[in-house]
């Protein structure tokens, strides 16, 4: 009597040699012992017919999974290509930022430069104008410190002249006569150089104060009239003259008062060197 084997469940299949086998384990053997099969060996067509059924079904869940797959990959390349367009942006707007700070940065150094530069130069300025004040006052007070020789020595040296041309003379004179003219010069802005020369003596100058009607003790106290009533220049000019002819000698201007004498002063020739 041959034996019966009652199969329990089909574990897969396989096709070899144009034929499907069946991987079968049997009931009552362990699954270690599990044989190939051809569809002749099943008495019954209702364990292949589930087998197939489910390999459908495992096919259909497989495709299932298969396209979940594939959906979840598409969602992920979208989200990494939305996440790399976010990143190159946010790239984008760092590096815009950077040139705009670095933009800003750069103003403000040139900004710093330009206020240090104008501090520097407003500092020497103000540096060199009281180095000009200071040597200005060293220049006046070294006129002051002069006696009249010292200072006409100082003049002769300076200019290499003993002598000026005066409008007054008409000629040269010597320069003791400018003495007076040349100190008031040179208080201004010391005894230079570049200092200009007076166009007459010290005499000829006390004159044109004398004459000058400004300077008439009359006429500064009938000024506002004269203003107002607009009294032609020609005509004070000889009022003028006219009053200072008539006051006494004692009560005239005297230059010699406001301008001593230059031909009094104990002045000695210099040397020509």
């Amino acid at each position: 009597m041959s034996t019966v084997y009652v199969a329990k469940r089909i574990l897969g299949h396989k096709i070899e040699h144009g034929k499907t086998l069946y991987h079968t384990e049997w009931k009552g053997c362990p699954i270690d012992q599990a044989t190939w099969e051809p569809s002749t060996s099943f008495c019954c067509s209702d364990m292949l017919s589930r087998y197939w059924f489910a390999v459908a079904i495992a096919d259909e869940n497989e495709k299932d999974q298969i396209k979940k797959i594939k959906a979840d990959a598409a969602a992920a390349k979208v989200a990494i290509k939305a996440a790399k367009a976010a990143a190159a942006k946010e790239a984008k707007a760092i590096e815009k930022a950077a040139k705009e700070a670095a933009k800003e940065a750069a103003k403000a150094a040139e900004k710093a430069a330009k206020a240090e530069e104008k501090a520097a130069a407003k500092e020497a300025k103000i540096q060199a104008a009281a180095a000009a004040a200071t040597e200005l006052a060293a220049r006046r007070a070294a006129v002051v410190a002069m006696n009249d020789h010292q200072l006409i020595a100082e003049f002769i040296r300076l200019f290499n002249k003993k002598e000026l041309p005066c409008t007054h003379c008409n000629g040269e004179t010597h320069i003791t006569n400018w003495v007076h003219s040349i100190r008031k010069r040179a208080m201004r802005n010391g005894l230079t150089a570049s200092m200009k020369i007076p166009k007459t003596c010290d005499e000829q100058q006390a004159r044109n104060m004398i004459s000058n009607p400004v300077n008439n003790p009359v006429y500064a106290r009938l000024r506002p009239i004269y203003d107002a009533a607009s009294v032609p220049s020609a005509l004070l000019n000889a009022f003028s003259s006219a009053r200072t002819a008539s006051l006494p000698s004692a009560s005239r201007p005297s230059h010699t008062n406001t301008y001593p004498s230059p031909h009094n002063l104990p002045y000695k020739p210099l040397p020509n060197n």
